[in-house]
């Protein structure tokens, strides 16, 4: 008899503050970002190349930045010079640094790549852009990811034009729960539960 792996299911909003960062000189002379880029440059400690990209509400920016010989940290700024996003991992020469970064506003959005504290090595770094996703593209793509199943997932897409579609599948399942199977996986099941709010 196959084991069942019990999920949890819940949805929580996390509200943060974002942390100011001062824009080096160099953000006047920012090289622009487009989908298919790709540039190969040379890096010391002690320098800061600047990058921007003109985003709007909820698009997506995926890039990939390899670095080698050095340790290197990459600052997503909006237009107010507030920090967004760091990335800081892996750490170690000649890691590849994945930049999935979704823009809360409309706006012009800088990407400042530097070394570590304390890195004194020079190195050099391949920066991709492989590409800008719309808002509608991007949403779909980060429901696929959060959402635990294809079910959960076919039933969010459904909403977005059948306003009653959540309404027939709570209904389907009074038990308040769904068991699949596993992709690849013969011994367990996903076992996930769900909850409909109180309309008070």
């Amino acid at each position: 008899m196959k084991n069942i792996t019990r999920v949890a299911l819940a949805t929580a909003l996390l509200a943060t503050s974002p942390l100011t960062h001062s824009l080096p000189a160099q953000t006047l002379n920012a090289v622009s970002l487009e989908v298919g880029i790709q540039l190969e440059k040379a890096i010391s400690a002690d320098e800061y190349h600047v990058y921007s990209v003109e985003l709007e509400n909820g698009m997506g920016l995926l890039a990939e930045v390899q670095q080698q010989g050095i340790s290197l940290l990459v600052d997503v700024m909006d237009a107010e010079g507030d920090l967004q996003l760091q990335i800081n991992r892996p750490r170690g020469a000649d890691a590849l640094k994945e930049n999935d970064f979704t823009a809360p506003a409309t706006g012009r959005y800088t990407l400042v790549l530097h070394a570590r504290e304390g890195e004194a090595a020079a190195g050099s770094y391949t920066l991709r852009v492989t590409d800008l996703v719309s808002l509608a593209e991007n949403t779909r793509r980060i429901m696929r990811r959060e959402l635990p199943t294809e079910t959960l997932f076919n039933l969010w897409e459904a909403s977005l034009t059948d306003p009653g579609a959540v309404s027939a599948f709570v209904e389907q399942h009074e038990q308040q729960h769904l068991i699949e199977p596993i992709a690849g996986d013969d011994a367990h099941m996903l076992v996930t539960y769900f909850c409909v709010p109180s309309p008070n």
